[in-house]
């Protein structure tokens, strides 16, 4: 038997699929990822565990109000991790900053300034 250990991710209240806030699933509800110290590798690895194969950071809360508490801090990816579970991160029982992070996903191999995503939406099963 094998057994894959992963965190529940998505993105909510982005424009569509490939873009949102950063929430985790944790103690039966989803919450948040705080902005401060989230940096492009570990955009990457939201985004390749989405189903994509690059991710752009958007700092300060860019799609308004989060459904649910801020309650991830100092997530610490190296950019080749499957999922957040192997990325160094950390939970709280109280909201930790008054800012979420959001990504853009990309199926662009590369996202820099000067290049637009081409977002393509996925379907989740």
């Amino acid at each position: 038997m094998l057994c894959v250990l992963s965190l529940p991710v998505r993105l909510n209240l982005g424009y569509n699929a490939s873009m949102g806030a950063v929430e985790i699933y944790h103690k039966n509800q989803w919450v948040a990822v705080c902005d401060n110290g989230f940096n492009g590798l570990a955009a990457r690895v939201v985004c390749q565990s989405l189903g994509y194969k690059e991710g752009l950071v958007v700092h300060g809360s860019a799609f308004g109000d989060t459904a649910g508490p801020i309650r991830v801090r100092r997530i610490d990816c190296s950019g080749y991790e499957k999922d957040l579970f192997n990325c160094n991160f950390e939970f709280t029982d109280k909201d930790v900053c008054k800012k979420y992070i959001s990504v853009y996903c990309s199926n662009v191999q590369s996202l820099d300034q000067g290049q637009q995503p081409d977002y393509i939406p996925r379907t989740c099963i």
